[in-house]
């Protein structure tokens, strides 16, 4: 699974401390209290950039039983 800051042809913007996206990732994802998976946490990640920076989510590989469809950053 990739969560990127952009699409390939786009450039990630910079923030004061952390990236944008970061910023933007750790806004939305509240230390853990966000209630979706990773395609939602994407979504809310991009309402919060810029419309010339879209985040990427991409799983390649084998699919892992639906790993996208879990709680983002959920460990066990």
């Amino acid at each position: 699974m990739l969560l990127a800051a952009c699409q390939d042809n786009q450039t990630a913007g910079a923030g004061f401390f952390f990236s944008a996206y970061t910023a933007a990732l750790l806004d939305v994802w509240q230390d853990g209290e966000f209630d979706g998976d990773y395609h939602d946490l994407t979504k809310a990640i991009a309402r919060l950039l810029p419309d010339d920076q879209v985040p990427n989510l991409f799983a390649y590989g084998l699919k892992a039983g639906g790993f996208e469809r879990q709680r983002p950053f959920r460990f066990g």
